[in-house]
């Protein structure tokens, strides 16, 4: 599950977090575009409030069902297949590409590892910038789902992705987790 957030996202991960049940069968990989000075007390924060664990993502770490990683806005990670598992790796930034470009990246490569078994999760505020790594995962059969947007700012931010199709169902916050747990057919 690719959660990708924006401004006034922080809140949001907050309240989604610990409503993920302990027995989660996905990995989650949270990207959240922030300076890196306030990552460390975001992920301290959702760690404190979540029933999975919740860890800063690594290099060359292995996404395990029943986490959740914190990617943060300046680290160029994607997904690789090591064996039967998937694992993360970073790489430095090569000066051309602009700040769309990280969660871009990081989804065309969940696209190319997970296909149709990736869930997408567009937060409000998230912006336009990932368009082309949610179409990526969209192609591939992806579910993508948006929060439902309470601005004109936030529909307006939201509306690329609904001209171009890539958004399968919106929903209130309050019941993201409520339709990830039942698209993994989970008992809710």
């Amino acid at each position: 599950v690719f959660i990708e957030g924006g401004m006034g996202a922080p809140k949001t991960f907050l309240n989604l977090l610990p409503q993920i049940p302990e027995q989660f069968p996905a990995s989650i990989l949270i990207f959240q575009a922030m300076f890196s000075s306030f990552a460390e007390q975001f992920v301290r924060r959702l760690e404190q409030n979540a029933k999975i664990p919740v860890k800063t993502a690594a290099a060359n770490e292995i996404v395990r069902p029943g986490q959740a990683f914190v990617l943060i806005g300046d680290q160029y990670v994607a997904t690789k297949r090591a064996g039967a598992d998937i694992q993360l790796a970073f790489r430095e930034k090569d000066g051309t590409e602009k700040y769309g470009s990280v969660p871009r990246l990081l989804c065309e490569s969940i696209a190319r590892v997970c296909g149709k078994k990736a869930i997408g999760v567009v937060l409000a505020g998230a912006g336009e910038g990932n368009l082309e790594g949610i179409q990526a995962m969209k192609e591939q059969g992806s579910l993508i789902l948006a929060e439902e947007p309470s601005t004109l700012v936030g529909r307006q931010v939201l509306n690329p992705f609904m001209e171009h199709r890539v958004i399968d169902e919106v929903v209130p916050a309050q019941e993201i987790v409520a339709t990830l747990t039942k698209a993994l057919g989970i008992a809710g």
